[in-house]
């Protein structure tokens, strides 16, 4: 089975469907088959919760789709996808717990829990059934600390951005290197004149913010040339 998460905007969820499509035929494909016969190959599902709505004409919030002929008999249900749209919730909502599915709670829990106007309604379905208890817990256990979590998606940023920095100056030193047809990090034996261009170059780099380990590999001088720059 799979769960997924795949949005579309703009263009109807055309994309979408053909998304799940996809992902759904390689997830069936995608399992051991040597020495089985294609009979013998498991049932696949692919179950995707979406936010928004993806089948305006049709009622029920739950659609099942499987291969079949146009009179809708059924044609193979080796592959199975079933869209969940979290956006068709209303008439849940108004239904008593007491008759509502397992779906119908996790549908909710899924597509509310974060919704303080449905904390009454969450809390009471995680009394009735204990799954949703342990779904609760851990999610309480995820957002007990909001700053901690934005403390750590900062950091996170910061790494991403250190990175892609670090990539940004490597390619600004190739370029640099190339408009001066300066071949960089070969010998490092370079004589007088030439050990004074490769200085100027570290100077130019240094004061463009590059690290010293990158300045070194293009420009060959030692760790120390560069720190006394």
């Amino acid at each position: 089975m799979q769960g997924s998460r795949l949005e579309e905007f703009g263009d109807g969820y055309e994309n979408f469907i053909n998304k799940a499509v996809y992902y759904l035929s390689d997830l069936h494909s995608s399992q051991k088959s040597k020495g089985l016969k294609y009979f013998e190959l498991s049932r696949t599902y692919q179950i995707t919760f979406c936010t928004y709505t993806v089948f305006p004409h049709r009622l029920g919030y739950v659609t099942p789709s499987s291969l079949r002929h146009p009179d809708g008999e059924l044609i193979s249900d080796q592959i199975n996808m079933i869209i969940i749209e979290l956006s068709k919730l209303a008439d849940i909502l108004n239904k008593p717990i007491d008759e509502m599915t397992s779906l119908d709670m996790w549908s909710v829990f899924i597509g509310l829990a974060d919704d303080p106007r449905q904390r009454a309604l969450i809390n009471a379905m995680i009394e009735r059934k204990e799954v949703l208890g342990m779904a609760g817990s851990i999610l309480a256990a995820i957002s007990k600390d909001e700053h901690e979590r934005a403390k750590y998606m900062s950091r996170r940023k910061a790494e991403t951005d250190r990175t892609s920095n670090l990539l940004t100056a490597e390619a600004r030193g190739e370029a640099r290197g190339e408009a001066r047809g300066i071949a960089i990090g070969e010998a490092r034996g370079i004589a007088l004149g030439e050990m004074e261009k490769q200085k100027q170059i570290a100077r130019e780099m240094k004061a463009d913010g590059f690290p010293v380990e990158t300045i070194y590999k293009y420009t060959g001088l030692p760790y120390d040339d560069i720190n006394m720059l």
